[in-house]
């Protein structure tokens, strides 16, 4: 055999053979695991941007209120809100003027979880988060004429028994009993 004509042995064929079945099967694996996981990021990205809107508004309307009652599944502040009248649509450009807002976490039609929605004004309910785990959302400081209010949104988690809790709270500013007299 003249040296130009060297080639690879069976068992390096095979050990090279073999190393590439294992390379590639743990490049799949890692790809399926990806993908896996993929949805339940996704998920969960969702939830926290669900959760990030619907505290944003629940604590600027707090923050803004003058007063403030109500149970674990209702609040009830009295807030500033930029519209013509209470009962038409929300306006940016209008100048604010107190309203009553209801905020209601209650079951959602059909399903074992729950959404919350808000009123302005004894108008129509919009719904600002769903797919809650229980709808024991509102706790208040102290439980009697409360200057604190916060929220408190539990997710169901992807992986069935743990959850996702988001939470915030504000001061009621413009509150009596805030401002001192």
């Amino acid at each position: 055999m003249r040296s130009d004509e060297r080639g690879f042995t069976l068992v390096e064929l095979l050990v090279a053979m073999s190393m590439m079945v294992v390379i590639t099967g743990a490049t799949v694996a890692l790809f399926f695991s990806t993908l896996k996981d993929q949805a339940r990021v996704t998920h969960t990205a969702d939830q926290v941007g669900e959760a990030r809107t619907a505290l944003r508004r629940i604590v600027d309307d707090v923050r803004q209120a003058s007063s403030g009652s109500g149970t674990a599944s209702e609040l009830k502040v009295k807030t500033y809100v930029h519209s013509a009248s209470c009962t038409t649509s929300a306006s940016p450009s209008a100048t604010a003027i107190s309203c009553e807002v209801i905020y209601k976490c209650a079951l959602e039609t059909s399903k074992t979880t729950y959404q919350c929605t808000r009123a302005v004004g004894g108008g129509t309910a919009v719904k600002i988060v769903g797919k809650l785990s229980n709808n024991s959302v509102f706790t208040y400081t102290p439980t009697t004429t409360p200057t604190y209010i916060a929220a408190k949104l539990v997710f169901p988690g992807s992986s069935g028994t743990a959850t996702n809790t988001f939470e915030n709270g504000a001061t009621l500013r413009n509150s009596p009993t805030v401002l001192g007299y």
